[in-house]
């Protein structure tokens, strides 16, 4: 469930979900971990790396009880869209000074 929960909400982010298995007392096969890479990745644009950077974060932080990896994954993520969002804002206040140049 914890990987199906990354995996569903990052959606094209996410590589396949990978499964350890662990042979119990009984010949039986259990899921004893499991993974899913998330792609943490810039957009063409600004706009684009933070609606990207958002999508992560959400995924990372998907399961009831985020592991120590979400959280660091998640935290990744929110670096990218606070750096996307300062490229924002200093493209804004360069046209902003460049309007009033002209």
């Amino acid at each position: 469930m914890h990987e199906m929960a990354h995996k569903t909400v990052a959606g094209e982010l996410a590589g396949p979900v990978r499964y350890t298995y662990t042979r119990g007392p009984d010949g039986r096969l259990y899921i004893t971990g499991g993974e899913v890479q998330i792609r943490l990745k810039e957009g063409r644009t600004p706009e684009e790396t933070v609606e990207i950077a958002r999508k992560i974060r959400r995924a990372a932080l998907a399961p009831v009880n985020p592991s120590p990896q979400d959280l660091a994954v998640a935290s990744r993520a929110a670096a990218l869209e606070l750096k996307a969002l300062m490229e924002m804002a200093i493209k804004e206040e360069d046209r902003s000074t460049f309007n009033r140049l002209v």
